[in-house]
Parts: structure tokens; C-alpha cells; sequence
């Protein structure tokens, strides 16, 4: 689920088309609109729920709005402008999965450290930066700007486009590839997009890209109220309120994606797994994205976080593979002056040594073919 809640920004991102001078042309969606929606959801249940720029918290009564998505979503993030942090507060953040603070240009890493400092100070881990992405050239510039500064603080970068502004595909993935760097498989989906991790010089990012399939499963309101599949599509296939029931609702929901162009109908998905000669046990996808970010990281936690894991579940998910193959994957040491960490065991080098070289194989073969777009 998508939501606009206003039509004014106040957070002065370089490009920014929502800044607006006069207050008179400020739209907020009314609350009462926004609980009747929910309402006529009924029991649909979503994975996501996403509250976009213009900053959110321009609205009155956002906690009303945070807590009403929360009946139907298991995560509910928030794009705000970076430099709209000092109005946060802390109360709000707390009910929200995790903030996402947007940055436009690398002139705004100087103001991310102060507004991250003070963050950090309160004790506020579910906070991220997304660097959104205008030139692609520019990206790793950006990108390098930050990195001391979020390291130092240990907040995630998050890379993409504007949040559902502009309609044009950037392929990054594919630009980061040509560049030599590392790009994993992705992952899931975060704010709508599909999510892949990349390590650009040792430096860990997960990349938001918008889903090059046509199994798009999304609603969107905005702050007219105005109800549609997406952003893109608001103004010519949108409908009001009083308009439409819990049955046009699916049929937009489970419609195929009208936009042509960026979209393409078949696109090649390879999932890489192993599965082992002597017991045949099954090492899945997901086990081998943890265990690549494991071989960088070196924190199992963090490392969970970046892909959106559940950390329990997948300690849990590991000892039982580890018990079905009969050695080890992973060593964990508390304490000491490393503070704790987890190191991939000779066998587990080994599976993602194998991976990555039947990765890159395939990647080359992909596009000698004339491939550009492809998951794997």
C-alpha cells in the first residue's frame, strides 16, 4: 500500500517538484477519508505499507494515520526529506518499521551527520538513507560521500530513484554490474521496489529498482483521496472514494500493469541453488544471499537487517541445515575486543565461492545474448 498524504513539501531536496512557497496550495488527506479506506479494505492484508513524500509529517494527526495502517500491514515505513529530520519525533518513530531519510546530492552528506548523530543519541535503530538517485553518473560519487558518515554511525543506505516520481527505469543493478561491482540476488521487495544488495568497494547497499514483471500487486491513495494501482497512473485511471467498492479495489489491485515501455512481459529468472551430491540436502536462495552478506559483513544481525530477515528465524533455519549436512556454516564468537562477530566457515567460503563464479558465468552469457534485464 501506497499513501500521499500531502501535496506540500517543506524539506528543500535539490529537484524536488513538490516545494511549494504558498501554504494555500497545501493537500492533506483528511483522516476520516483515509479510515474509511481502511475500512472498506475489509481483511485484505498487505506485506507493505508506505507513507511517500511530500513529507508525511506535514499532516496533522500522522500517530492517527501510523497506528490506523498498522491494523493491515506487517511493516509500515516512512519516506521523509533528510533535512525535515528535526521534526521527528521520537514517538513517531517508534511505531514505524523504519524511516527513510531522503537525500538528493552528495552536498547533503555535512547535514547528515548532524541530523544522524542526534538520531542515534535517542536511540533510534530503524532509520535508513535513501539516496535518491536523478543521473546515474552521479551515483557513485554520492554514494562515497556518505559512506564514512553512515559507517561511523551505522545507519543503512538504501540507492534508488526518487520514490515513485519519475516514470522512467533507471537500471542500476545492470550500471553497478558494468562497473565491476557485486550485485547479489534479489532479495524481496522494500517500499514497493524489488530489493538486491551490492557491494561497492566492500561497502554494503541495498538497491531499490522498480519490478521489471508485470505482477505488480499494489493500491494507492493520495491526498485528494483519489484511489489508484500507483502513483503513475493517478489522473488517468484513478477513482474517488464514494466511487468504488472492495471489488473494483482487487481488480486494480490484481491488474496488469497498464505502463508499456520500461515493462516487459518475459523476463529471465534464474534462482541458484545447490543441492549436495552425497545426501541430496538442498541449500536454498536465501540461505546463500545471508551467507554472501555474512562474508562481508560479519554480523549476522546486521546482515539479517540489510535483507529484511527475521535474525531468530534464520539462526534457526541455519542450525537445522547445518544438522542435515553435517558441518558447520557459520562460527559466532561473543565478546572480547571485537565485540562479537560471525565468520563463515572453510565450507561455507566454498559454497559462495561456487556461487559467485556461476553468477558471474551466467551473467556473461546473459549479456552476450543481448540481455539487459534479468534477476538472478
Amino acid at each position: 500500500m501506497l499513501i500521499r498524504i500531502s501535496s506540500y513539501c517543506n524539506g528543500g531536496c535539490i529537484n524536488c517538484p513538490f516545494v511549494s512557497s504558498s501554504s494555500k496550495e497545501k493537500q492533506i488527506l483528511p483522516y476520516k477519508v483515509f479510515e474509511q479506506f481502511i475500512e472498506l479494505l475489509g481483511n485484505l492484508e498487505f506485506n507493505e505499507a508506505v507513507f511517500l513524500c511530500p513529507n508525511p509529517l506535514t499532516a496533522p494527526h500522522i500517530e492517527k494515520f501510523i497506528e490506523k495502517v498498522g491494523e493491515i500491514a506487517r511493516r509500515t515505513y516512512m519516506v521523509i526529506p533528510l533535512r525535515s529530520v528535526q521534526v521527528l519525533r521520537r514517538g513517531i518513530a517508534e511505531e514505524l518499521d523504519e524511516i527513510f531519510l531522503l537525500a538528493t546530492d552528495k552536498t547533503e552528506a555535512s547535514l547528515a551527520e548532524k541530523y544522524l548523530k542526534s538520531l542515534v543519541s535517542q536511540g533510534l535503530e530503524n532509520i535508513s538513507v535513501y539516496l535518491g538517485v536523478r543521473r546515474i553518473e552521479n551515483l557513485l560519487d554520492n554514494v562515497a560521500s556518505f559512506r564514512t558518515i553512515l559507517e561511523r554511525y551505522n545507519i543503512r543506505l538504501r540507492i534508488g530513484e526518487l520514490p515513485y516520481i519519475d516514470l522512467n527505469t533507471l537500471k542500476i543493478t545492470n550500471y553497478l554490474r558494468k562497473k565491476g561491482y557485486e550485485v547479489g540476488l534479489p532479495h524481496g521487495y522494500m517500499l514497493g521496489y524489488t530489493a538486491s544488495v551490492c557491494f561497492i568497494d566492500g561497502y554494503a547497499v541495498t538497491v531499490l529498482e522498480k519490478p521489471i514483471t508485470l505482477e505488480c500487486r499494489k493500491i494507492y491513495i493520495d491526498f485528494y483521496g483519489r484511489i489508484s494501482k500507483c502513483p503513475y497512473l493517478v489522473g488517468r485511471m484513478s477513482r474517488y472514494l464514494d466511487d468504488i467498492d472492495i471489488r473494483s479495489i482487487r481488480r486494480i489491485m490484481y491488474s496488469r500493469c497498464p505502463i508499456k515501455g520500461n515493462l516487459i512481459d518475459l523476463i529471465p529468472v534464474i534462482d541458484i541453488g545447490f543441492l549436495t551430491g552425497d545426501n541430496n540436502v538442498l541449500i536454498p536462495k536465501d540461505i546463500i544471499v545471508l551467507l554472501e552478506i555474512l562474508a562481508n559483513m560479519r554480523s549476522f544481525r546486521q546482515a539479517c537487517e540489510l535483507l529484511g530477515y527475521n535474525p531468530s528465524t534464520y539462526i534457526s533455519k541455519i542450525r537445522t541445515l547445518e544438522k542435515e549436512l553435517g558441518y558447520k556454516l557459520i562460527d559466532s564468537y561473543k565478546g572480547g575486543n571485537r565485540r562479537g562477530y560471525t565468520e563463515l566457515t572453510p565450507q561455507a567460503m566454498k559454497i559462495i565461492k561456487r556461487y559467485r563464479e556461476l553468477r558471474e558465468h551466467i551473467s556473461k552469457k546473459l549479456f552476450d545474448e543481448g540481455y539487459v534485464n534479468f534477476m538472478i
